[in-house]
């Protein structure tokens, strides 16, 4: 059971980003300080290295909490990285932690088509990559 105390509202929005592709995040200032809880640190200072292995925590789809703790980095761009993970559309915004200090790596922004289509059988269901090179062809 969740205690009204463990529930904190928005009272600012501090900052954020929204375009196709790169960034897809907001900064927001709550109602209250946040108790018995530890802050994440943010990796400012440390450069991702490809093959690098990755965590990544999030809610996509509206599912319970979703962790993926076999991620990767693929490669290293001007501002950002591209990654191995296992997520979906709603995981934008999500932390991407390193694996070895748990520190924050980057946010989920952009990717893949999640889904495919089976018109045959009138449905829907998750795109599988095989390889990073289908994964890459797949978003361009």
């Amino acid at each position: 059971r969740i205690s009204p105390d463990d529930v904190y509202s928005c009272a600012e929005v501090l900052d954020g980003r929204s375009s196709v592709g790169l960034e897809d995040w907001v900064a927001l200032r709550l109602d209250r300080p946040v108790v018995g809880r530890d802050p994440v640190t943010v990796a400012v200072d440390r450069v991702p290295v490809p093959g690098e292995p990755l965590v990544v925590i999030g809610h996509p789809m509206g599912l319970p909490m979703k962790i993926d703790g076999r991620g990767k980095v693929n490669a290293v761009l001007e501002r950002a990285m591209t990654i191995q993970a296992d997520v979906y559309e709603g995981n934008s915004g999500s932390p991407v932690f390193y694996q070895d200090t748990l520190e924050v790596a980057g946010l989920v922004s952009g990717g893949a088509k999640d889904w495919k289509t089976d018109k045959e059988r009138n449905c829907v269901y998750s795109a599988v990559f095989n390889t990073d090179k289908e994964k890459m062809q797949e978003m361009n």
